[in-house]
């Protein structure tokens, strides 16, 4: 077992095929990774509008990938002088 792995337990799966994972999983979204060796992976998952994914593909998506690289390394630049900023639009 993996670090991340909590336990394992055997289901029999029902006359259609399906295998009920629990009620903490009623309408989960879940990815079902078929692997080579006849193994599944079934992971919880996400779902993104399709006009958010360029986010995620080309020039962006490796902007995007970099910046939560640098963010879980902890390397932050300082933000903006916001009183600096403000300071331009206080009347004399």
């Amino acid at each position: 077992m993996s670090i991340d792995d909590v336990g394992t337990t055997t289901e029999k799966l029902d006359k259609q095929g399906r295998l009920s994972l629990g009620p903490e999983y009623k309408y989960a979204l879940v990815l079902v990774t078929h692997r080579s060796d006849g193994s599944l992976v079934v992971e919880p998952a996400l779902a993104m509008p399709k006009r958010e994914l360029w986010v995620h593909r080309g020039e962006a998506g490796k902007s995007m990938a970099r910046a939560l690289d640098q963010a879980r390394s902890g390397q932050f630049v300082d933000g903006p002088d916001v009183e600096a900023d403000l300071a331009e639009f206080e009347d004399d």
